[in-house]
């Protein structure tokens, strides 16, 4: 089957295999941009150099072929399918099959343009190119569950443990905490030094460390932010290599995080 022959990509949580898309590897994979300003001052040898201390978004080209499944009528109702399956209003994880380890938060701004493949016993193939718009950044997969932060037992009112950032980009986790049901908990998380307090916090709290935003709930993202003081007005961060984490406080029931460890693309 010619199909064996390519990869995969999941994204909203769906397989191109769904829709009988296989990706033709290997991918030419984009360099990010440093985003910078460079200014020439006439008479100075040398641009003045502004960083702004980021990267721009790349742009990410995926050729595919396509043999339409079962399911589909025909090669009209299948694109529509994947249209709807691709368009989003949202970066969302991207994951192809020849480097699982690693997820991209990419969009699809413009809908695959699909050509039938013109061919004898062809009829039900398609062949074009997905792009995705991509942030810079790659997370590594095993990194987005919710895990024990280090080896923390909870239990005890101080609790300390050192986690290792093996990447050279600094990390910003996402945290979890819930009360042992007894009573309401005032609880502190301090990393490498720098202090993030929670007061009154009834049940359980989630902390959003990119958008340095708290929650009661991720389904219902009821704000929790007011209940929050962030250091400097930020979240912890996971910075390259050691990193000693300290998390204080009665009636801790669970404490979990999500590292979302970080790589230039």
């Amino acid at each position: 089957m010619r199909s064996s022959q390519k990869g995969q990509l999941i994204y909203h949580d769906h397989s191109s295999a769904d829709y009988g898309i296989y990706v033709e590897y290997p991918l030419t994979m984009p360099t990010p941009q440093l985003d910078i300003a460079m200014t020439h001052i006439n008479g100075r040898n040398g641009d003045l150099i502004q960083s702004y201390q980021s990267f721009k978004n790349v742009t990410l080209s995926a050729n595919v072929t396509v043999f339409k499944p079962r399911q589909y009528v025909d090669l009209y109702q299948l694109q529509r399918a994947i249209n709807d399956w691709l368009i989003g209003y949202d970066y969302d994880y991207l994951k192809f099959s020849d480097n699982p380890e690693w997820l991209w938060e990419a969009i699809v701004t413009t809908p695959p343009v699909l050509t039938p493949l013109i061919e004898t016993h062809a009829e039900e193939e398609l062949t074009g190119t997905i792009t995705f718009d991509c942030k810079p950044l790659m997370t590594r997969t095993d990194s987005i569950h919710w895990q024990q932060v280090g080896n923390i037992d909870v239990g005890s009112q101080i609790m300390q443990t050192t986690i290792y950032n093996q990447t050279n980009i600094p990390a910003f986790p996402d945290w979890h905490l819930k009360t042992d049901g007894q009573s309401s908990g005032n609880w502190a998380i301090t990393v490498n030094g720098n202090t993030c307090s929670m007061s009154n916090i009834e049940s359980e709290i989630y902390i959003d460390g990119e958008n340095c935003q708290a929650y009661k709930s991720l389904d219902n993202p009821v704000s929790l932010s007011s209940s929050v003081q962030f250091y400097n007005n930020d979240a912890p961060i996971l910075v390259p290599g050691e990193n000693v984490i300290q998390i204080t406080g009665e009636h801790i029931g669970l404490i979990e995080y999500k590292p979302n460890w970080r790589r230039l693309a």
